[in-house]
């Protein structure tokens, strides 16, 4: 594997020396061309055939300038290390390169998001959005859950404080919990944490954007939800003392991350002089976020029962396995529109 996955590339040396000093040849005539190359793996399970793109506007969904790629059927852009295969090569086919993701402006601090495509493990459509914050062109770059949660944590004794919450440490960002040792060997305690803060936001958001329908097809407006749920969830584990599997499941805490939540798309909405919905409800007044709430909780307690945090003997088939059997209650709770008893039933055969 390349040790060094994200690449700043000049083009030659002479450009290099231009390129540093300002910008333009002055005196030969000459203008300078700068090329960042970003490379990484897409993580819930593997993601492949998703778009990748810098936010450079940091506003969750792409804009027409903004620099994308596809993730091929690994989960890689830009370079698979299995393969060896540099997709930003100049030897590289038209299908090869759609998979480059390439820049001409540098950029030293931007998030890197992800959406759609499918996940290789469920073989599900993915739901919701992936990022990461890229702050050093030399970091190697793993975009995952566990990242996505970050993305909008600047001060790092708060990143310690919401990793603490799931049981992690800063290294943990940067493996490959699905191949943590190289050999196919699973982080289960990665694994565990990773799924849960999906699974768990991708509920929350579905049940804001089902309210807010205009978020994600108003032009102007991110793709859903979910980067605000990052931020609001990422808020209350690093002020409120709980770890992430109390926050769930305190009715008070989680029901100020939706109206935290539910309040960014309102100020959107009114923005964009958007017709606004009824109020979902309130911290105060809980009562509109209850069923949500329930439903979240119950997805935590299920990926606990499924997937063992110390079971250092699981292997990727069994994996598999364990994480098809968690979308399935995903899908009855991102699916459900009045209260649908299956998804006790089915969280009552796991546990």
């Amino acid at each position: 594997m390349k040790s060094n996955w994200l690449k700043l590339n000049t083009l030659g040396a002479a450009v290099a020396l231009i390129a540093a000093c300002g910008g333009s040849g002055q005196d030969d005539g000459t203008t300078t061309q700068f090329e960042q190359t970003l490379s990484g793996l897409v993580i819930d399970g593997y993601l492949a055939r998703s778009t990748v793109y810098l936010d450079t506007n940091n506003d969750g969904r792409r804009n027409a300038w903004e620099p994308f790629a596809f993730t091929d059927n690994e989960g890689y852009y830009s370079y698979n290390p299995n393969t060896d295969t540099d997709y930003c090569a100049a030897t590289a086919t038209a299908e090869q390169a759609q998979y480059c993701l390439r820049t001409n402006v540098r950029h030293s601090d931007v998030v890197v998001r992800v959406d759609g495509g499918y996940d290789v493990q469920t073989g599900e459509p993915f739901v919701g959005q992936l990022s990461r914050r890229v702050s050093d062109p030399s970091d190697d770059t793993i975009i995952s859950p566990i990242t996505s949660l970050l993305s909008d944590v600047r001060d790092t004794d708060d990143q310690s404080t919401v990793l603490n919450s799931l049981g992690l440490e800063s290294t943990d960002l940067d493996v490959n919990y699905l191949n943590a040792d190289g050999a196919g060997g699973i982080d289960a305690g990665i694994l565990n944490a990773a799924i849960k803060v999906h699974k768990v936001v991708a509920v929350l958001s579905d049940r804001v954007t089902d309210t807010y329908t205009e978020i994600g097809s108003e032009v102007g407006t991110p793709n859903g939800a979910t980067s605000a749920v990052y931020r609001e969830l990422a808020s209350q584990l690093t002020n409120n003392g709980l770890n992430f599997d109390e926050t769930i499941a305190d009715t008070t805490a989680l029901a100020t991350v939706l109206d935290d939540t539910e309040n960014a798309m309102r100020e959107i909405y009114q923005t964009r002089d958007l017709v606004l919905p009824t109020d979902m409800g309130t911290p105060d007044v809980p009562t509109g976020f209850s069923r949500v709430i329930q439903v979240s909780n119950n997805i935590v307690n299920v990926v606990n029962q499924v997937i063992d945090p110390s079971n250092i003997g699981v292997n990727l088939n069994e994996v598999v396995g364990q994480t098809r059997a968690i979308e399935s209650v995903v899908i009855k709770a991102l699916e459900e529109t009045n209260t649908d008893t299956s998804i006790e039933n089915a969280a009552a055969f796991f546990y």
